[in-house]
């Protein structure tokens, strides 16, 4: 949580994937991270591969835990 809150200098949107339906860290920097409107939690969600074009990251694959449904998130 700690660095999601940091790359939410850089960014305009920080994308938390989470395998499980919890989060394990601290309730404190929880409550932190879920009250910044520039981070996003996907649950039940896994990282399949990074997709890009040459050297540049374009999108990220990834898959939901229990409904096996793959999407891709795009990359700015």
């Amino acid at each position: 949580m700690e660095e999601a809150q940091h790359m939410t200098h850089f960014a305009s949107k920080v994308i938390v994937l989470v395998r499980r339906d919890v989060l394990r860290a601290s309730e404190v920097m929880q409550e932190r991270a879920k009250k910044n409107e520039k981070i996003e939690f996907m649950r039940n969600t896994e990282a399949l591969k990074a997709v890009g074009d040459g050297n540049v990251l374009t999108g990220m694959k990834v898959v939901n835990n229990q409904t096996k449904e793959e999407t891709t998130i795009p990359c700015n």
